[in-house]
């Protein structure tokens, strides 16, 4: 079967399995480029565009992503929908797309277990109180410190909690 240019050879269906030069192959069509969501790979004799990883617009490698989709972050060069501990999302700006922004996984500072923002603590590390988005060693006068269970992860949030106004100490 003849192919039909820019496919090189195709399949008895007419399907391209390889392109002419300066083509990529890219679901059995050859493109001039490689569309978002892909990146341009090559055997010593084709050029093909290859799926970036879940939720990654534009990478290098399956395992190198440099700007996420909607929804996801970027933590290590693999698009996440939920940092992990110690990170919190947080948006930067693109110089890759214009008029864009993206979700990057960012540091919570320390003593901060999860954070909203850099220093906008959710909870913290163990041996810290959490007491207005801010995690302390000790609580201050007025609060105590209590330790509870949070049922959905079975971890522990310590948490200064205010004292009862019928006492005289707490």
């Amino acid at each position: 079967m003849s192919c039909v240019a820019p496919c090189l050879t195709c399949n008895s269906i007419g399907s391209c399995t390889s392109c002419v030069a300066n083509y990529y192959l890219y679901q059995s069509s050859c493109l001039s480029s490689c569309p978002m969501g892909t990146y341009y790979t090559s055997t010593a004799t084709y050029k093909y565009c290859s799926d970036c990883g879940i939720g990654c617009n534009n990478c290098t490698s399956a395992t190198n992503c440099h700007f996420c989709q909607s929804g996801y972050a970027l933590f290590n060069g693999n698009c996440v929908t939920t940092c992990p501990a110690l990170y919190y999302a947080g948006l930067v700006s693109s110089s890759t797309f214009t008029n864009t922004n993206a979700y990057q996984c960012l540091a919570c500072y320390s003593p901060c277990l999860t954070c909203t923002s850099p220093t906008t603590c959710t909870t913290c590390l163990s041996g810290f109180y959490l007491y207005k988005s801010t995690c302390l060693i000790l609580c201050p006068s007025g609060f105590y410190a209590s330790s509870s269970v949070i049922s959905s992860s079975g971890t522990t949030q310590n948490s200064c909690l205010v004292c009862d106004s019928t006492c005289l100490t707490c």
